[in-house]
């Protein structure tokens, strides 16, 4: 069929001429349309009238169109590149390749003549049409950006979630009342995709799973050994209803979409127990959602698995076991600082201690450990939780993140009343977890009394061991001040790091004991974190980049990572 003929012809009275719909399906789906701004093959489609393929199979023989098989015959990257990526996915089209002067154009819908216009203005030529089914095409355009290719290396531990069709929840037209957010949010489609963009996150080894929404769709976005990646994209319309399943199982107010909420709860997934936080955050576009995503109940590491250097073990563990004082294990959110805490609890090994824990990530159970949780919309923070817990007379307490001053009063009150006190502080090094106490009002005084160490940790890039490449050193210890370097390796990029080179996290560290140089550090009227990592160095003890350093030697980080932590 001719072009000018294409343009007097309607999609609906081509499937009414077909004998694949009714007048009434008709109108119920064009009502359905206006409301959703859906195409209208795909409205038919999530309403069960018809089939993908015998929606496409008629329309090839009414209108005398060729079906396109982009299954089979992938289309042309010279092709594909005629046109936006955006563009393609808002059409639901995608160019298959090009012959002389003309562009093959697959389509879902090919009476759509407006696309066809925008299509030859867009890339500058001649268009004739194909037709394919939209989910055919959907999945080519997430060829053609790689976006299969990082599901398929996403692993495995988790059942294959079901393959939902996420325009089902956009079909069903949602408002955006509480009442319609509370049926989102028990939408049978929306809890299976949420569950199922939740296990592929797992499955991929990520931390955070994102939903940001765009001018005209939502990217997912996962984030795997510190970097975030693209995953897929979902219709806009779908948003307002995956939020609310995210609110729902965090007790987070559906109502509120103009403030940033925070909750967290633990989930079932797979028969893995997770423990799940979700941020919201208000944008143009809509609320930006994250999830963090936390394993509960695994395996609590051993000290020696952590990466610590056996000088900073060997220490640390003297530490632990002079049985009082406050070890500050610092760091900054995700490098790893709860399964350090929790390796110290483990490395104690009594069962004649009483050992508290208060406040922190459920991520490890330790048997001999009395986990206590916190609720501070009821009023029972970080401080009151460890006033009530030494009335029960522990021996150890380890608590969650100091954020406040209340919270730092109290645990160095409860070191200097003799406990061990292991606490986690928000910071990028040893020397800067000192002064942010100091910022919270704790005395130099009450810290050369209460602290015995800091231990401070981050977590780098590691390179992939199945691509791993040694290289020349001999050109990189020419660079000024650089150490000597007996070793130096790339990760050259393979199907098991999805061609980056990188795999899995490597802590690194450094440990600041309250020796004699430290101790005049911090006597004096105003200490800095200049003069406290003086003193360390005179002290003789190694930084951070000292250890990232010896590990560019065996193999586990790149020269590159380990450099954005040299000084200066």
């Amino acid at each position: 069929m001719k072009k000018a003929d294409l343009k007097k012809k309607k999609l609906g009275e081509v499937l009414l001429e077909g004998g694949l719909i009714s007048k009434g399906q008709l109108e119920e789906a064009l009502q359905l349309q206006r409301r959703t701004r859906r195409r209208l093959g795909r409205v038919l489609v999530d309403l069960g009238y018809v089939d993908e393929m015998d929606l496409c199979n008629t329309m090839s023989k009414q209108l005398n169109i060729p079906l396109a098989d982009l299954d089979k015959n992938p289309p042309e990257e010279e092709a594909v590149a005629k046109i936006s990526e955006e563009k393609a996915r808002e059409k639901g089209v995608i160019p298959v390749r090009i012959v002389g002067t003309e562009l093959i154009l697959a389509m879902s819908n090919p009476l759509d003549w407006m696309t066809i216009q925008e299509v030859e203005f867009a890339s500058g030529m001649k268009v004739n049409v194909a037709i394919a089914p939209e989910s055919a095409i959907l999945r080519a355009i997430d060829r053609s950006v790689g976006i299969e290719e990082i599901k398929e290396d996403a692993g495995s531990g988790l059942p294959e979630a079901a393959d939902i069709d996420i325009s089902k929840i956009a079909v069903e037209g949602f408002g955006t009342d509480i009442n319609s957010l509370y049926r989102a949010a028990e939408f049978p489609p929306v809890v299976q995709t949420f569950s199922a963009l939740l296990a592929d996150a797992l499955n991929a080894g990520a931390t955070d799973l994102h939903l940001d929404p765009r001018d005209k769709y939502v990217q997912v976005r996962i984030r795997v050994d510190g970097a975030l990646r693209n995953t897929i994209r979902y219709p806009r319309r779908a948003h307002d209803a995956l939020t609310a399943r995210a609110k729902a199982l965090t007790r987070l107010d559906m109502a509120n979409r103009t403030m940033p909420q925070e909750g967290s709860n633990r989930v079932s997934l797979g028969g893995r127990d997770i423990s799940i936080r979700v941020s919201t955050l208000p944008t143009q576009n809509g609320e930006s959602v994250l999830v963090s995503l936390a394993e509960e109940s695994r395996e609590v590491l051993d000290i020696g698995k952590l990466g610590l250097g056996d000088e900073i073990r060997r220490k640390i563990s003297s530490l632990v076991h002079k049985g009082q004082g406050l070890i500050l294990i610092s760091g900054l959110k995700g490098s790893g600082r709860t399964s350090t805490l929790y390796s110290l609890l483990q490395l104690i090994g009594s069962d004649t201690l009483s050992i508290v824990a208060i406040g922190t990530a459920k991520k490890y159970t330790l048997s001999k450990v009395k986990e206590v949780a916190l609720n501070e919309p009821a009023g029972f923070g970080m401080s009151m939780a460890i006033s009530s817990a030494l009335k029960h007379d522990p021996d150890v307490l380890a608590t969650g993140e100091i954020r406040d001053t209340k919270t730092a009063a109290a645990v160095i009150e409860a070191a200097m009343d003799g406990k061990l006190v292991i606490s986690v502080i928000d910071s990028t090094d040893a020397a800067s977890a000192l002064v942010r106490l100091s910022s919270m009002g704790i005395s130099s005084f009450s810290m050369r009394s209460a602290i015995t160490g800091v231990l401070a940790q981050k977590l780098l890039k590691g390179i992939c061991p199945g691509c791993r490449e040694s290289l020349e050193t001999s050109n990189l210890t020419a660079i000024r001040d650089l150490p000597e370097l007996k070793g130096a390796y790339t990760g050259t990029g393979c199907k098991k790091c999805g061609g980056t080179g990188i795999k899995g996290r490597i802590a690194v560290f450094e440990l600041l004991t309250m020796d004699n140089n430290l101790v005049k550090a911090l006597s004096s009227d105003e200490f800095s974190e200049n003069n406290i990592r003086y003193a360390a160095q005179h002290s003789g003890h190694a930084t951070m980049f000292q250890d990232a350093w010896a590990k560019v030697a065996t193999g586990d980080i790149t020269v590159e990572e380990a450099l954005t932590l040299r000084p200066g």
